[in-house]
């Protein structure tokens, strides 16, 4: 395995692409240290680009603006403090410790806690499990949806299977849940629009 040490200065922004899985830890330092076996570098005004042939383990400014474009495996983002964006993630995804995440498709489960901001995510192939953050808004999840300890509002358009959500400070807006739906401890408005089980 490889080991590249590049220096990002003082407002890092990094896009990757994986063929493998990725896993991407914060340090105190202004460099990513890259970690992989093949990959390739490019560095333009819109940062670092890196491309990666396998699996791939990143060491990041706490900083750093990041881009996923897609991972072919797994993704696991810990403690990265700025705009996470991921555009497909073929496996699971764990996000612990990251400022608002921007997801657009999930073929495996999606775990995020300790979110210090909001999760979107337009699609969700397995189950999701949100736990302390800001605000959820959710397309579709294909799996279970388990939301708690959310400070402002949870949005879901389609829940295909269980949705449990507890000590939601804010709204709660499901347009349409295929199975059944737990709500407790909900400050704000709950509106339930379609909800084929139980409730």
């Amino acid at each position: 395995m490889n080991q590249d040490r590049i220096e990002l200065g003082k407002m890092p922004r990094l896009t990757v692409e994986c063929h493998g899985n990725l896993v991407v830890h914060s340090w105190g330092e202004t460099a990513v240290l890259i970690r992989a076996g093949e990959y390739e570098t490019n560095e333009d005004e819109n940062g670092l680009t890196i491309t990666s042939h396998g699996d791939t383990r990143l060491t990041v400014p706490a900083n750093t603006a990041l881009s996923v474009l897609a991972v072919h495996g797994d993704l696991v983002v810990k403690r990265v403090n700025s705009e996470l964006s991921l555009n497909e993630v073929n496996g699971d995804a764990v996000l612990v410790g990251v400022s608002n995440a921007k997801l657009g498709m999930v073929h495996g489960d999606l775990s995020a806690k300790q979110i210090n901001g909001s999760v979107s995510a337009e699609t969700v192939n397995g189950d999701a499990v949100l736990r302390q953050l800001e605000s959820a808004s959710l397309g579709t999840v294909h799996g279970d949806l388990s939301v708690r300890h959310a400070s402002g509002s949870v949005s879901l358009q389609t829940g295909n299977g269980d949705v449990n959500l507890e000590y939601v400070a804010g709204d709660v807006n499901l347009q349409q849940s295929h199975r059944d739906v737990n709500a407790r401890h909900i400050g704000g408005l709950l509106n339930l629009q379609q909800v084929s089980g139980d409730i």
